[in-house]
């Protein structure tokens, strides 16, 4: 299961969807959703923040290889650039001027431990989340999983686009999307400077981006929607059991996960 199926699966550290509704409830209608199109972008970044490192998983386009020619094999380096150079001192570049992260404002050291071709993974236009059925044909990007390691959980993380020498913009079209601990910080939205992330390491829920622009859609631990009809009023609520546990016993206290049979009866003691 990938990990935008995580984020929606039952578990303590993400959301369970609640549906407490006054009346018939004859009609069933969807709440806004705020599309960006950043899971379209030339160049996919998957960033997991763990205790001990910092993966990350790029899928550069062809139109993005420029902004990214220290990190690409020797061909198409070649074919980009026109010059040869050393991979292994290009790649010291990269992570120094190229993605660069910070944690606690140090910048720290990465390596490369995947460079492969393979077919862009499409994903929905709405969640991010990649098709359960590839389409074939799909374009061959270039794959590329960095790691970075850290000696202690930091408080802040920031993460850098490669720009160009002489601009403060990125050179490549990012769309991005973090994960602290499995659980993910923001929706798909644009890499485009340098943003800075709080990390909340006793429940990563609260970790929080400094720009408000990279707020995910359900941020808050209990989020209420009311619609007013002409025959019908209802309620619909989204709460995470973390948090409801606090004010009614749920069963759950101490548990990391839920398994599928405990979930019929927990929405029961919900509601």
């Amino acid at each position: 299961m990938n990990r935008m199926c995580r984020h929606l699966n039952f578990t303590l550290r993400t959301l369970l969807l609640a549906w407490l509704c006054l009346g018939c409830g004859r009609n069933v209608r969807a709440d806004a959703i705020m599309v960006t199109k950043a899971m379209n972008a030339s160049t996919i970044a998957e960033v997991s923040v763990n205790d001990t490192f910092i993966r990350v998983d790029l899928e550069i386009g062809p139109a993005d290889f420029a902004a990214f020619a220290d990190i690409l094999p020797d061909d198409l380096y070649e074919g980009v650039t026109g010059k040869r150079e050393a991979a292994r001192l290009r790649q010291v570049r990269f992570f120094e001027r190229g993605l660069v992260l910070k944690a606690d404002d140090q910048q720290i050291s990465g390596r490369m431990i995947v460079l492969e071709k393979r077919r862009r993974i499409v994903r929905d236009a709405i969640t991010g989340q990649p098709l359960k059925v590839q389409p074939q044909g799909a374009e061959v990007v270039l794959h590329v999983a960095l790691q970075y390691d850290v000696a202690t959980q930091p408080e802040t993380l920031s993460i850098t686009p490669p720009g160009l020498s002489d601009s403060q913009r990125t050179s490549a079209n990012v769309g991005f999307i973090v994960y602290h601990k499995t659980l993910p910080v923001t929706d798909f939205r644009y890499l485009s400077a340098e943003e800075t992330l709080d990390l909340n390491w006793d429940d990563p829920w609260y970790s929080r981006f400094h720009n408000i622009n990279l707020k995910r859609q359900f941020d808050a631990p209990v989020s209420a929607f009311l619609y007013v009809e002409n025959f019908e009023v209802r309620k619909e609520i989204i709460v995470r059991p973390r948090d409801l546990q606090q004010w009614t016993d749920l069963g759950i206290d101490g548990k990391q996960t839920l398994t599928v049979t405990e979930q019929p009866g927990l929405k029961n003691r919900v509601a």
